[in-house]
């Protein structure tokens, strides 16, 4: 039905009274043509169709340049090109996508007779994307950076709706991420304070719909998160304490929904398994804590065959399995072959991803060196890249 609405919309171009409109459709109908590659993972096919839908858009704002909603839709338009390369490994491609999208959101925003929130949510949703994809290459100050502007813009549209529950979940996310680009540059107290903060939101929407089920995971994982970045500087019976207690809410969400507990929870049980594992060594019981990382990476592999192609899984598998690496390392422990391993099939599912996400590619030559392969050309570069682009790293 798609291709046969794009059919309809092909021919001789319409006189200037339904051009705009004509366009307008012409970019919608591309725009679900690729709406339909993209989340089926034909990301290629994915490109090529939201590109038709860039240039139906900027030909609409080639022939209206005023018009505040052709700008606006062209803003969609890279934004749509920007998440299709990031899921390509397109970092780079991504980048360029995204700048350009928030460059005509604030333009139209701008240009715009009275305050638009609905404009500026999206202008804070590209900025999330861009901070994520400036995350991925090994830029945490510029994912910081967009982050703290997104969490600033949607913070200001809530003061106008405080109690839109939308708008409060999506601060929460974004100063979450914010949290993980702060600890990355080494700050501490502020990735705390952010974190701490999501979580704070996420638990007062719960006092309004204790029932809503994507508030109920991602306040644990924002509790995951600050515990985490909170570990070294808790004693260890804070830990053991912080820990039990994020443990239980797991359980208790496990409880609630037996069937699909284990994947919705996914993500806060390797938060979680992190900061155990790191408990347990500290408290001298290194096996017990590869032991910990081991099962977290269990429950990864059970979702494998779903997740491989979404580039925050690979990265969360990639990286517990280099902590089991280090941790290894440091306690004199035999390296966990099998984990090694495991890090180079998944990665050599994405190869575009080495040399140009930093996770990654640290990941993936870690493993190497694991395997014994550290001399090969291939993870020689990939080592000499990271060295060009090397951002601060959390203390495993």
């Amino acid at each position: 039905p798609l291709q046969a609405a794009r059919k309809l919309l092909e021919g001789p171009t319409p006189p200037a009274p339904l051009l705009g409109p004509w366009l307008k459709a012409k970019g919608a109908a591309a725009f679900w043509v690729g709406h339909v590659h993209y989340y089926s993972r034909e990301l290629d096919q994915a490109t090529t169709a939201w590109l038709a839908y860039r240039d139906a858009e900027q030909a609409w704002v080639d022939a209206e340049p005023a018009s505040q909603e052709a700008q606006i839709e062209l803003s969609y338009a890279y934004n749509s090109l920007g998440t299709a390369r990031l899921d390509s490994a397109d970092l780079n491609g991504a980048i360029q996508y995204f700048r350009r999208s928030i460059e005509l959101k604030r333009k139209g925003l701008a240009q715009a007779s009275k305050p638009d929130n609905a404009a500026r949510m999206e202008l804070a949703d590209s900025l999330s994307w861009l901070g994520s994809a400036m995350m991925w290459i090994g830029d945490p100050k510029s994912a910081e950076a967009m982050f703290s502007e997104g969490a600033a813009v949607i913070a200001a549209v809530r003061t106008g709706a405080p109690n839109d529950g939308v708008w409060s979940y999506r601060e929460a996310v974004m100063r979450r991420w914010q949290a993980d680009a702060l600890i990355r540059l080494g700050r501490a107290d502020e990735a705390v304070q952010q974190a701490r903060q999501s979580l704070q939101i996420l638990r007062e929407l719960l006092t309004r719909d204790a029932s809503n089920v994507q508030w109920q995971l991602n306040m644990l994982l924002s509790e995951a998160t600050a515990l985490d970045m909170e570990w070294p500087r808790l004693n260890p019976a804070e830990r053991q304490a912080q820990a039990a207690a994020l443990k239980a809410g797991m359980d208790a969400f496990a409880r609630a929904k037996p069937d699909t507990a284990k994947s919705r929870l996914l993500d806060v049980s390797v938060r979680w398994a992190r900061s155990a594992a790191r408990t347990e060594a500290a408290l001298g019981n290194a096996a017990g804590a590869l032991d910990t990382l081991r099962k977290a990476a269990d429950d990864q592999n059970s979702v494998l065959s779903s997740r491989a192609s979404d580039m925050r899984y690979v990265q969360s598998y990639i990286d517990l399995r280099r902590l089991m690496i280090l941790l290894a390392r440091r306690h004199g422990l035999p390296l966990p072959v099998a984990a090694c391993k495991e890090i180079d099939d998944i990665t050599m599912k994405m190869p575009a991803a080495i040399g140009v996400h930093h996770q990654i590619t640290l990941g993936w030559v870690e493993a190497q060196s694991c395997l014994g392969r550290e001399k090969r050309d291939d993870v020689r570069r990939a080592a000499e890249w990271l060295a060009k682009n090397q951002s601060q790293e959390p203390s495993p």
